[in-house]
């Protein structure tokens, strides 16, 4: 497919940016509008990288400034594709509506994609950026699967802390260790985790104040293990 795999690989932001921006000002737009091969492509490839990363909460962005003039244009068959990947994997479709694009077709796959209705920017195309970070807020992953052991090296719940950095880095400075609480009845206002079942956890999940720490563009969340817990 010409939609898979994509053209650049995924990389985390904002240091990707730069290549993405290279990427669309390189490209010749214009002409038709295969939306049902670029979207079946793109979903097919967030099926298998979900898939293969189950902490991640994969989705894919659809935006259209026209409707189907190529391929399959049926507004149905176009939606069937984001319901089948939404129940196979659980990816997500957002549809983002710029102008010249019909809004109803786009609602059709936002409502199939699981996503409600599409982003509407029909009358300020310069509020796609906003919208985009709308569509960042909705998939903050708030509950992270915690990586097979090596078993070699079994995980020892224990041994494993949380470590958030809000600007971006590894998450390794000092200072940016989250503390465990007991449940989410103990996260109270400050940033916290606690497992979903604390004698053999499979997941992390994050407080409400950790969550909104990582809706800032930059911010990352990573695991350590090997060292005690830090606990509340």
């Amino acid at each position: 497919s010409d939609y898979n795999p994509p053209q650049y690989p995924v990389g985390p932001l904002p240091g990707h940016s730069s290549i993405l921006g290279q990427v669309l000002t390189g490209m010749l737009l214009g002409g038709e509008t295969p939306t049902y091969p670029a979207l079946e492509g793109s979903l097919a490839w967030a099926v298998t990288y979900q898939q293969a990363h189950p902490e991640l909460d994969v989705v894919v962005a659809l935006a259209s400034d026209g409707d189907p003039t190529t391929c399959d244009t049926d507004a149905g068959n176009i939606a069937a594709l984001a319901a089948d990947a939404l129940a196979t994997a659980g990816v997500r479709t957002f549809a983002v509506a710029i102008n010249g694009a019909t809004l109803t077709n786009l609602d059709q796959i936002a409502a199939a994609g699981g996503t409600g209705q599409a982003l509407d920017v029909t009358s300020d195309a310069s509020a796609i950026e906003e919208k985009m970070a709308e569509i960042r807020e909705v998939t903050v992953a708030c509950d992270l699967e915690i990586p097979e052991p090596d078993p070699s090296d079994p995980f020892v719940p224990t041994q494993l802390n949380v470590n958030l950095d809000p600007d971006g880095s590894d998450g390794s400075q000092p200072g940016s260790v989250i503390a465990q609480v007991p449940s989410e009845s103990d996260c109270g206002s400050e940033p916290g985790w606690y497992y979903d079942t604390p004698e053999k956890p499979t997941k992390v999940f994050l407080c409400p104040a950790t969550c909104d720490l990582l809706k800032s563009p930059n911010a990352t969340v990573t695991f350590t293990f090997g060292c005690p817990t830090i606990v509340k």
